[in-house]
């Protein structure tokens, strides 16, 4: 049995998102206006928050969130899924035209704009880098920090673990903030 999407009402420390839409890719440019019906395998998706139990978020709210995360809920709307709220991973002012500088990470995540995109390929490590010491690590710049975030600031360039955070846009990550390994200086 279908409940109404609108009648859905989180508790706690919970949020419900209709998912609207997960991204296209073309020419290695991220457009973001795929029907989610078309691209379900993406590792994201991204909607608009229904309700939130701790109020964190408003009705209306555009949120970015991975795939696997929270349960799905059969309701009215094509996709509709409750998660925690902390498992946010960022706010967006347009999930229809998503500019980085207006992706805020949420809690202690940041948004990193990849320098090194050669590292993992298709989700697999590539290892046939002339240095394999080198390659261990994945870089790239802070673009924004969550309101929890104390050790890092917007402009830091940090290394971390090509695996951790989620791909969200074309050499964007979201990663928490103790998943970076170090700062340097370019």
């Amino acid at each position: 049995m279908s409940i109404n999407k609108d009648s859905v009402v989180a508790l706690g420390d919970h949020t419900v998102v209709e998912i609207l839409k997960t991204p296209t890719e073309e020419g290695g440019v991220i457009i973001g206006d795929a029907p989610v019906a078309n691209k379900l395998h993406s590792a994201y998706y991204m909607g608009s928050v229904l309700s939130c139990g701790d109020k964190s978020y408003i009705p209306g709210d555009q949120v970015i969130i991975n795939q696997l995360s929270g349960y799905h809920i059969d309701t009215d709307s094509y996709l509709t899924k409750v998660l925690r709220t902390p498992m946010v991973l960022a706010k967006v002012k347009d999930i229809y035209n998503m500019k980085k500088e207006e992706i805020q990470p949420t809690e202690d995540r940041v948004l990193i704009e990849i320098h090194e995109e050669g590292l993992v390929r298709d989700g697999v490590f590539d290892d046939s880098a002339a240095n394999p010491r080198d390659q261990a690590t994945q870089r790239g710049t802070v673009v924004s920090v969550g309101e929890k975030v104390t050790k890092l600031v917007v402009g830091d360039n940090i290394a971390f673990d090509p695996y951790s955070g989620d791909l969200i846009a074309d050499r964007l990550k979201v990663l928490h903030d103790h998943q970076a390994l170090f700062t340097f200086k370019k």
